[in-house]
């Protein structure tokens, strides 16, 4: 699956933005062996020590929470705007993994329709946008 990443670190945690060029979906990740800091529950990691730590998770927990959000915000953001300006998808989607953060997952794709030009689809937790101006070849 073609995708571009980038990797930055805030508070000791690594994190990946992805975007895949196929499916034009945007994915945001913890990387867990990359951090140096713990981002996972040890006691539920504990029930299978045959198994090796997952590599990446999407969720967040309070393992996760940083003390600069808003440096996170902005580097998913300078990612996810650098990716429509360089590939201009007719559509993308993301997913809110996050009930609670429901309220700020809508004002970002409020903001990313404004900008670009794309009418915006909720559905659920799912967020579509689709280009409403088309430039010709």
């Amino acid at each position: 699956m073609p995708s571009e990443t980038k990797k930055f670190t805030v508070d000791d945690i690594t994190y990946e933005a992805s975007y895949d060029t196929e499916s034009h979906g945007f994915m945001f990740c913890v990387l867990q062996l990359e951090s140096r800091r713990v981002t996972y529950d040890e006691d539920e990691a504990a029930w299978n020590w045959f198994e090796p730590l997952p590599e990446r998770t999407s969720w967040s927990s309070e393992l996760l929470e940083t003390k600069k959000p808003i440096a996170v915000y902005r580097n998913v953001m300078a990612f996810v705007t650098t990716m429509l300006r360089k590939h201009r998808p007719y559509y993308f989607t993301y997913l809110a993994n996050e009930e609670e953060k429901m309220g700020r997952y809508a004002l970002t794709a409020a903001r990313l329709g404004r900008t670009f030009g794309y009418l915006v689809e909720q559905d659920g937790r799912s967020f579509r946008f689709y280009r409403m101006h088309v430039e010709e070849a």
